[in-house]
């Protein structure tokens, strides 16, 4: 089985990271490999760390230490020796597979090409990649995946792209777009509209 990431929502021109799958009788993993020319090791190097991250719906992720230590849950379980990292792997039972690849996906764009990029350039991947969320999903469990796991720009990229889609509109527009019943009895909603005219 072979897992790729869409680049339909990447900007021709940025890489998206090298992914290669296996099944296993209970798990399928998926192996996610940093550019080709962080592979290579020079005399002297350490050779690149991998966690492991388990998934709510059973999918094994193989990823580059540095591209989840964008996560401070996951950096600070490391580095505090939560987990050990040659055994164990990191159970993440609120993120599921579809999500752990989309948060790769940002945090693999922040590690490694930075550096390469104007600021405008990754902010304009940013706006890019949140604006190809859907809002009812992506968007939705994106914005937990990075509240979960403490991913802050990831947060706030999914907060901001929150306000600007509600700016503007009526409480039930914004009802309608984020899926939120009106548990309002007749009474408060007459008290509501009251309270707003003031």
């Amino acid at each position: 089985m072979e897992e790729a990431l869409s680049t339909k929502d990447v900007d021709k021109g940025l890489a998206v990271p090298a992914v290669e799958g296996s099944e296993t009788k209970k798990n399928k993993v998926i192996h996610i490999h940093p550019p080709s020319s962080s592979i290579s090791v020079n005399v002297g190097e350490e050779p690149v760390k991998k966690l492991t991250l388990s998934t709510s719906d059973n999918y094994i992720f193989v990823v580059p230490q540095t591209v989840m230590f964008k996560s401070q849950l996951i950096k600070n379980m490391v580095e505090n020796g939560y987990v050990d990292v040659d055994n164990d792997e990191i159970p993440l039972h609120n993120v599921t597979r579809c999500t752990l690849l989309k948060v790769i996906q940002y945090c693999y764009q922040h590690v490694y090409y930075p550096k390469f990029w104007e600021e405008k350039a990754l902010k304009k991947w940013d706006a890019e990649f949140i604006g190809a969320a859907d809002v009812s999903t992506t968007l939705y469990n994106l914005t937990m995946a990075a509240n979960y796991l403490d991913i802050k720009c990831l947060l706030e990229l999914c907060a901001k792209q929150v306000a600007d889609m509600i700016k503007g509109i009526t409480t039930d527009e914004i009802r309608k777009i984020l899926n939120i019943k009106n548990d309002f009895t007749p009474e408060e909603d007459t008290q509501y509209q009251k309270f707003r005219l003031l």
